[in-house]
């Protein structure tokens, strides 16, 4: 039950994940600072002059090549795992299980590089997900018996 959600959930936000990529290829970075700017400035942090604010609204400006590569692989791989792990493909589990460590020791890296509460956030919800999948493979009969 809990790895059917969390695949699910996974797939879910691979698919975003590939719909900000592809977003983020396409909109013009002006238009993005834009929008930042708005949505900080009237919903969440007032002054633009503020560091956390001008941090963010930096951020699409640079970067964007990085985002866009790191969404579309990130969105890429966590849809297939999620399709497989749901279909059950016993095969999948340890490269789920390895695939996503390797997502959170660099999302872990960068996050702590760049103070990235995003990285850090989507690096938590991973480690979430290798756990519940790591308890369902050595659940399963058909792991123990091979």
């Amino acid at each position: 039950m809990v790895l059917r959600l969390a695949a699910t959930l996974k797939g879910v936000d691979g698919a975003g994940q590939l719909l900000a990529a592809l977003l983020l290829a396409v909109v013009p970075p002006a238009a993005l600072t834009g929008l930042a700017n708005a949505v900080l400035t009237r919903d969440l942090l007032g002054d633009l002059d503020g560091g956390i604010a001008h941090r963010l609204t930096q951020h699409f400006a640079t970067g964007r090549g990085f985002a866009v590569a790191y969404l579309l692989a990130h969105g890429a791989v966590k849809i297939a795992l999620a399709f497989a792990l749901l279909r059950g493909r016993l095969a999948v589990y340890p490269v789920a299980c390895v695939v996503l460590a390797a997502f959170i020791v660099f999302e872990a890296a960068r996050a702590v590089r760049t103070g990235s509460v995003a990285l850090a956030v989507l690096a938590v919800i991973d480690v979430v997900v290798v756990v519940a999948v790591a308890r369902e493979l050595v659940r399963r009969p058909d792991f123990r018996q091979g």
